[in-house]
Parts: C-alpha cells; structure tokens; sequence
C-alpha cells in the first residue's frame, strides 16, 4: 500500500502526518556522583500534580559504555520531596550489569510526568568540603535550581 487515504487527505506512505507529544518534564543532571561515605548526590523532585496518573519518575543514567539505562525512582506524591541518590542510581546500573563512574561522576535525565508548571527539582552534592549546588537543566536549556 502506497497511500493512507483520508477523505479529502492523502499522505504518502512513510509520511509523518501527526506528532504524540507526552506532558511530562525532563531535568538533565549533569553531574551525578557517589564515594560513600566521602560524596553522595541528592535529587530532590517535588510535583503540585494531583491527578492519579501523574507524577511518576524515571531516571536515565548515562553508563560508562554510553548507553541509557531506565531506573524508576517511583511516584512524587503531591507537595512531597521524593529523593534521588547517587548511590541509588549507582546501583541501579550495577542491577542492569552496566557500570557508572560515582567517583568521577556520571550523567543523568530525570523524568517526572507531569507538566512543567507543576514541577520542582534541584540537585545537590555533599562531600567533606560542604554542600555544593548542581545545576539541572531542562529540555529547552533552562537552569533550576
């Protein structure tokens, strides 16, 4: 078939004719690390959302061999801190048989499924020198903190 047919519209086969657009938020966090008890990382994300599906998150961490791998970090309860670790994530790689780098730190994308207005994120590091901020950026290149 070479033709989708519609009345009064023809697309070629292959055509993109529609784009599906998902109403979540995506954080990039460009420095994850962990070296307990030395350094850990806190992802902290927190949603107004309080629509039943919403609110699920998902991070991406970005391994030493350059793949993504997918750990669901859970649910953000509406008005709630849900916290992220590094060494949550470090092992959440381990689990999937990849491997990160906590000592020199590796990257990471935090999903939350709700829409952007309704979300609040920040990062952090704390070592022997003190708490240090991590900026998150968000899909458009916009820095929170």
């Amino acid at each position: 078939m070479d033709t989708i047919i519609w009345p009064n519209h023809l697309a070629a086969a292959g055509t993109k004719t529609h784009d599906i657009q998902f109403d979540a938020t995506q954080y990039y966090i460009p420095l994850v690390g962990s070296n307990l008890p030395a350094r850990e990382t806190y992802i902290k994300v927190q949603s107004k959302n309080t629509l039943a599906s919403a609110n699920g998150v998902n991070v991406q961490i970005l391994c030493k061999d350059g793949s993504l791998i997918v750990y669901s970090a859970g649910t953000v309860s509406p008005g709630v801190p849900l916290t992220i670790t590094g060494s949550q994530l470090v092992a959440a790689a381990a689990a999937a048989g990849k491997s990160v780098d906590g000592v020199a730190g590796f990257a990471a994308i935090v999903t939350v499924n709700a829409p952007e207005a309704d979300v609040f994120a920040y990062a952090n590091m704390i070592d022997s020198s003190g708490a240090k901020r991590i900026p998150a950026k968000t899909f458009k290149g916009y820095i929170v903190e």
